[in-house]
């Protein structure tokens, strides 16, 4: 492998891990927000902007279906977000089916 040309060995590897270390990666982990340790929600949410709007993987989180309440929140700048923390409770019950993420973030639209 040392005799080829560093530009050849560097696509080698970069195809090597785009199909077998990336799809391991994407087929065993989880999103890490369906269910936050407290470290991770202790380290992230008390600053104000550490989550923008429109600027995260969030909304992957949430079922085709049940894509009505984020789009109810978001469009609207819904007021229950914004004075007790986003997700409020009908994003975090009934769009994102997860509790735990209620009033984690303090969000400006």
């Amino acid at each position: 492998m040392d005799n080829l040309p560093e530009h050849v060995q560097w696509y080698i590897y970069k195809t090597l891990h785009t199909h077998t270390v990336l799809d391991e990666l994407v087929r065993t982990s989880d999103f890490v927000w369906r269910n936050p340790s407290d470290r991770l929600k202790e380290l992230t949410t008390p600053d104000p902007g550490s989550l923008q709007v429109g600027f995260n993987d969030l909304p992957d989180m949430i079922e085709d279906n049940h894509f009505w309440a984020y789009n109810l929140c978001v469009r609207n700048q819904c007021e229950n977000c914004q004075h007790y923390g986003f997700p409020c409770a009908n994003l975090a019950d009934f769009g994102f089916q997860n509790p735990h993420l209620e009033h984690l973030w303090h969000i400006e639209f």
